[in-house]
């Protein structure tokens, strides 16, 4: 996000930064945080998540200023490949071992 050199990401890397350092707000009974308004956007469900994040993914799959536009956020290395694994089922052609999301 550095890289990019744009206000927003570099924003977008303190919040996430934050979370880590634990200084995020939260709820000491649930051991919730809380999330700003602008940091994501909360979904239902799995699917409902990767069809926001990853649109039309086999049409917008080669273009990788889209790609590098998208990105889902999880905690644990099982979920990052849980996740992944769902979302290369979608790509047509023979399955690569490559990580389309990122573990915090």
């Amino acid at each position: 996000m550095h890289l990019l050199r744009e206000d927003s990401a570099q924003a977008f890397a303190k919040q996430l930064l934050g979370m880590d350092d634990g200084k995020l707000p939260f709820d000491p009974s649930t051991q919730e945080i809380y999330l700003p308004q602008d940091l994501c956007q909360l979904q239902s469900s799995i699917d409902d998540l990767e069809n926001i994040v990853f649109p039309n993914i086999t049409s917008n799959l080669r273009n990788h200023d889209w790609l590098c536009e998208c990105a889902i956020l999880v905690q644990k290395n099982n979920d990052v490949n849980r996740i992944n694994d769902k979302i290369q089922l979608k790509i047509p052609g023979e399955s690569r071992n490559t990580n389309l999301l990122i573990e915090l």
